[in-house]
């Protein structure tokens, strides 16, 4: 990285893990989501979001699966169909502004 690239590394946050997309995470993508997968996908959950932002989007879940991820927590609404597929749980943060005292979801 070179000073004044305009490219800063992500913030550190405390319990948060910045994972990068490495081979594995390229293999379970090729196997969890070929290419007409994804296309089957975007067409039964009527997903208005292109092929090209669903690839993307399946890097993150393939990031999740490979690092054994328990539960993915989005704002994006096109990952809980993708999470599905990947037999991967999936929920928005409101989960817990709802119920505050509730048990977390994935625990």
């Amino acid at each position: 990285m070179r000073h004044g690239d305009g490219v800063k590394p992500p913030p550190r946050v405390r319990n948060v893990l910045v994972i990068d997309f490495d081979m594995q995470a390229a293999l379970l993508l090729a196997q969890k989501f070929p290419m007409h997968e994804l296309e089957r996908i975007k067409k039964t959950e009527g997903l208005s979001a292109s092929l090209t932002h669903l690839k993307f989007d399946v890097m993150i879940v393939a990031c999740a699966l490979r690092h054994k991820s328990k539960l993915h927590i989005t704002l994006d609404g096109d990952h809980p169909p993708l999470c599905k597929t990947a037999g991967l749980e999936c929920v928005s943060p409101m989960a817990w502004v709802r119920d505050p005292q509730a048990n977390l979801p994935g625990t």
